[in-house]
């Protein structure tokens, strides 16, 4: 192994003009540290490439750890010191400079420069020798080395580094519905997923209101019609009270009689029967001109037919002052639907002003006491609006929503396939529903109601690993395949690439839900 020792700003012309002047195969340079030669790679890569066409080895001997790094990543050996042992009895070689100053001295060393022809040159000082240069067409193959080594590295590098792929996927989202049904107990303690059992807390409030709301239903409110029917007993001999009671004339049109009337029984002459009487003032039944009558026979339809024979009434005048208007009353159904709504809308503020922020209250489930109850005007007056005033006695049961929502969440899992994922705080439509509701002891029964979204999953590596080599319109057809895509969009960079790289660091993969 030959050692030649470098200067610190040796050119690297100069080192493979020394190093092809060498005749041994295995050489070791010796580099001072900051020397110009493992300074640059380019320079080291140049040294192995000429080395490996000459078939020589090169080793490089530097304290410089930098430069002993940069031989190593140019593919020469390289180490920080020289292995004595490996050199025993080896000599620096002379090495020829790479100036030679007369012209025996470049045909000995077999350059093979023609002595050009003597002209009368210009007066030379003494002793000077004029200096030969045999470099220019070493640094012009260099410099042609030089090129093609960038020429392929950028070319390598254009190849392997600058192509990328993004592909952006649009997954599908579907929708499930949770439901599930859980007991609320104030005698709880703690959560129980199991069973779906969670802690309640009981509260109390009293509330009241009022609201106002248009009558609905039409009635005739004009005057009845009244006369007096006299009233026949043939039936008895002993007397015969009658209450107040229906008189019915022959084409259906009913009175009723205002007062309680005895009738005497009726008097048996032996010849024939003479039957007791009595007079009754008697008003119709519905207001109205068609209850002006004239004089008429009545019957009482609450006797048996039999006996009506023999108790009945007779007018012997008309029936007067029966008149028809139309107008608004207070009815019952108005009443009824003013309290539910004036209940449901004080249960609602109730639970508003509920000041446990941290609990959830359903107002459907909760035990109301009317403590008062005014309606103004009263039921069946004539009224266009009226007004309900009330106030209530509230008993409720309260719950952590968290503890809601961990139940929910167990359950939906038990049924979500696994291959789908679900979308974090995508709960729309979140409901509660009375199932049963024990307030005295304390318990609750609701169902919890919430839409989720989820999608199914898609792992990004083996999208890549998939998608690497095709073309932009076999990844979209590839990806279209699969149930889960919605959507695919595919960019290359730069212009000219129309695959996809090979190196999937260079595939970038963005997944988003619609």
């Amino acid at each position: 192994m030959k050692l030649i020792y470098l200067e610190l700003e040796e050119e690297i012309t100069s080192v493979i003009d020394k190093v092809g002047k060498i005749s041994d195969n295995s050489i070791t340079l010796v580099v001072p540290k900051g020397a110009n030669l493992i300074q640059s790679i380019v320079n080291l890569k140049l040294l192995r490439k000429h080395a490996e066409m000459e078939g020589k080895e090169i080793t490089v001997v530097t304290s410089d750890q930098v430069g002993v790094n940069l031989a190593k990543r140019a593919g020469l050996a390289a180490q920080q010191r020289v292995q004595h042992g490996d050199e025993e009895g080896d000599e620096p070689e002379p090495v020829p400079k790479s100036r030679i100053t007369s012209y025996k001295e470049i045909e000995k060393a077999g350059v093979g420069i023609k002595k050009p022809v003597k002209t009368s040159p210009p007066a030379k000082k003494k002793g000077k020798a004029k200096s030969v240069s045999l470099l220019p067409k070493q640094k012009l193959l260099i410099t042609i080395i030089v090129i093609l080594v960038i020429l392929v590295g950028g070319g390598a590098f254009a190849y392997f580094y600058l192509p990328k792929a993004d592909i952006n996927i649009v997954l599908n989202t579907e929708t499930i519905t949770n439901d599930v049904e859980v007991e609320i107990l104030t005698s709880a303690t703690e959560l129980d997923e199991e069973t779906n059992v969670i802690p309640g807390k009981r509260y109390e409030a009293e509330v009241s209101g009022e609201i106002e709301r248009e009558a609905t239903e039409e009635k005739d409110v004009g005057r009845k019609a009244q006369g007096t029917i006299t009233v026949y007993n043939n039936y008895q001999t002993t007397p015969r009270t009658i209450v107040p009671s229906r008189f019915q004339t022959a084409d259906g049109k009913v009175f009723r009689s205002t007062e309680t009337v005895t009738i005497p029984g009726y008097t048996d002459t032996g010849e024939d029967k003479v039957p007791g009487t009595a007079s009754v003032p008697v008003e119709a039944e519905e207001p109205g001109e068609e209850y002006n009558i004239g004089p008429s026979d009545f019957i009482l339809p609450a006797l048996s037919p039999e006996i009506q024979k023999q108790i009945y009434g007779e007018s012997s005048s008309a029936m007067v002052g029966g008149s028809s208007k139309m107008a608004k009353v207070v009815s019952d159904d108005d009443l009824k639907a003013a309290e539910e709504e004036l209940t449901t809308r004080l249960k609602d503020e109730a639970v508003s002003e509920y000041s446990d922020e941290n609990l959830i209250v359903v107002p459907e489930g909760s035990k109301v006491e009317v403590l008062e109850y005014q309606p103004s005007p009263a039921k069946g007056e004539e009224a266009e609006k009226f007004k309900l005033a009330l106030k209530l006695k509230l008993t409720f049961l309260a719950f952590d929503e968290d503890d809601m929502l961990a139940v929910a969440e167990d359950d939906i899992h038990e049924v979500l396939p696994e291959d789908k994922f679900l979308l974090g705080g995508s709960e729309t439509s979140i409901s509660y529903d009375l199932a049963n509701e024990d307030i005295d002891n304390g318990k609750l029964d609701v169902f919890y109601h919430a839409s989720k979204s989820f999608a199914r999953s898609l792992d990004r590596e083996v999208v890549k690993e998939e998608m690497a080599g095709l073309s932009a319109g076999e990844i979209e057809a590839e990806l279209s395949k699969k149930d889960s895509v919605e959507s695919v969009t595919v960019d290359f960079w730069p212009f000219w690439v129309k695959s996809a790289p090979t190196n999937t660091k260079r595939i970038f993969v963005d997944i988003s839900l619609n």
